[in-house]
C-alpha cells in the first residue's frame, strides 16, 4: 500500500471519527448536506477568482496603456436670462428640442407684477448640449451662466461588477434548485434567489438612471422680461422734502409698486398731507402702493390747511422738534444712568452699610449692658 493512499484512509477515518463525536455530544442526529455545502463553497470561490480575474484584467489594460472603460460624465447647465417676450421665448425652446431629440422634463410659469416669468428644465443629448447652451444664451441678455460637469466613470464600474457578481448567483441558485431533491432543501435556496434578484432589479434601476444622467445633460433656464425703467418724479407743490429740495426722482422696473419706504417724506407748515396725485389740484389719479408704474410718472403732494389753533401748535412742535428729542434723549441717557448705579448701590453699598450698622448695633448693646452691671 502507497504512503499517498494510507493518509486518505487516515483522512477518512478521521472525519467519520469527528461527525460520530458531534452527534454525540449534542444527542441529536446530525444531517449534512453535502450538495449545498459544495455548492456554497464554489459559490464563494468563484467570487474570488472572478474579483482576482477582474483586478488583473484591469492592472494589464492599465499597463498596456488601455483605458477601460471610456470616461464617462454628467453635464449640467444653468442660466438665467432676459428676454422681450417669455411665451415667445418658450415656443422657440421647445421647438429647437424636437430638432435633437430633447425634451422639458419640468416647467413652472407666473405672473409677476403683471409680466409672465418662469422657469424650464430640458434635457438634450450630451453632444449637444454646448451648442444648446450657445442657442439658449442668444435668445436674451445673460444675467447669469453655470456649467459643471461630474466624472462617474468608478460609479458606473462599480455597478457592473456588482451586477455581473449577482447575476452569476443567480444562474447558481437556478441550477441548485433544478439539483435540488428536496421540497426543504428546493425552498431555502428560492428563498435566497428572490433576495439576489430584488438586488439586481435595484441595481440594474441605479445603473439606468446613471446611464440616462450621462446621456442627457440637464440645462435649468430661468426666463425673465426685459422690463423697463421708468421713473416717478415726486413734487412737493409748495411743501419741503428733508433735503429742502422741490423734486424727488424713484427709479422703478415696469410693473412694480413703491411700497411705503420708497414714498419720500414730504412737510408743510400748517398743512396736513393728503396723497400723491397726478395732478396739482388733486382731480387726477392718486399715485398708492398698489398702482403699477407703467410708465414716467409725475406727481404732485396734495395739501390739506389745519385750523389757526392747531396750526399754532403743530408751528411750534416742528420748530422744537430737535429741542424736544434732544431733551428726550438727555433724559433716557439719565434714567439709564441712575437705574445702572441703583445696581451698584443695591449689590455693593447696602450689603456693607448693613454690616456696619450691624456692628454698631452690636456695640451699642453690649455698652448697655455693661451699664446696667455697673449700676
Amino acid at each position: 500500500m502507497s504512503v499517498s493512499t494510507k493518509k486518505k484512509i487516515v483522512m477518512i477515518i478521521s472525519l467519520i471519527f469527528a461527525i460520530t463525536l458531534v452527534g454525540c455530544g449534542t444527542g441529536e442526529e446530525v444531517d449534512v448536506d453535502y450538495d449545498t455545502v459544495e455548492h456554497d463553497r464554489a459559490l464563494k470561490e468563484d467570487d474570488r477568482g472572478e474579483e482576482r480575474s477582474v483586478e488583473e484584467t484591469d492592472g494589464n489594460n492599465e499597463l498596456n496603456g488601455e483605458v477601460s472603460p471610456e470616461r464617462m460624465f454628467i453635464f449640467n447647465g444653468a442660466l438665467e436670462l432676459e428676454v422681450d417676450d417669455v411665451a415667445e421665448a418658450r415656443r422657440g425652446i421647445e421647438d429647437y428640442l424636437t430638432q435633437y431629440n430633447g425634451y422639458v422634463s419640468d416647467a413652472s410659469f407666473s405672473i409677476d407684477y403683471g409680466v409672465l416669468q418662469g422657469k424650464m428644465t430640458v434635457r438634450v443629448p450630451q453632444e449637444h448640449f454646448m451648442e444648446t447652451m450657445d442657442y439658449l444664451e442668444n435668445k436674451g441678455e445673460v444675467i447669469d451662466r453655470s456649467i459643471t460637469s461630474e466624472d462617474v466613470t468608478s460609479d458606473y464600474v462599480d455597478i457592473e461588477s456588482e451586477l455581473r457578481s449577482l447575476r452569476k448567483q443567480q444562474d447558481r441558485y437556478l441550477e441548485m434548485i433544478a439539483e435540488a431533491g428536496e421540497i426543504s432543501e428546493m425552498l431555502k435556496v428560492e428563498e435566497k434567489l428572490q433576495e439576489v434578484r430584488s438586488q439586481i432589479e435595484s441595481i440594474v434601476g441605479r445603473k439606468r438612471s446613471l446611464e440616462d444622467a450621462v446621456n442627457y445633460a440637464t440645462i435649468t433656464v430661468d426666463l425673465q422680461k426685459d422690463r423697463d425703467i421708468y421713473t416717478v418724479e415726486f413734487y412737493s407743490n409748495t411743501g419741503d422734502f428733508d433735503k429742502r429740495a422741490d423734486k424727488v426722482d424713484i427709479e422703478v422696473k415696469e410693473g412694480h409698486t413703491l411700497g411705503d419706504r420708497d414714498f419720500p417724506e414730504v412737510n408743510k407748515s400748517g398743512y396736513d398731507f393728503i396723497e400723491w396725485n397726478t395732478k396739482k389740484d388733486g382731480e387726477g389719479r392718486q399715485l398708492d402702493d398698489r398702482l403699477e408704474i407703467k410708465e414716467n410718472m409725475k406727481v404732485y403732494a396734495i395739501w390739506e390747511e389745519v385750523d389757526d389753533k392747531r396750526a399754532v401748535n403743530l408751528g411750534l412742535l416742528q420748530d422744537l422738534g430737535g429741542d424736544v428729542r434732544n431733551a428726550f434723549v438727555f433724559g433716557l441717557n439719565g434714567l439709564i444712568f441712575i437705574l445702572t448705579n441703583l445696581t451698584l448701590v443695591v449689590t455693593t453699598i447696602l450689603p456693607f452699610a448693613l454690616v456696619i450698622a450691624a456692628v454698631i448695633y452690636g456695640v451699642l448693646r453690649v455698652k448697655k449692658y455693661w451699664k446696667k452691671e455697673v449700676e
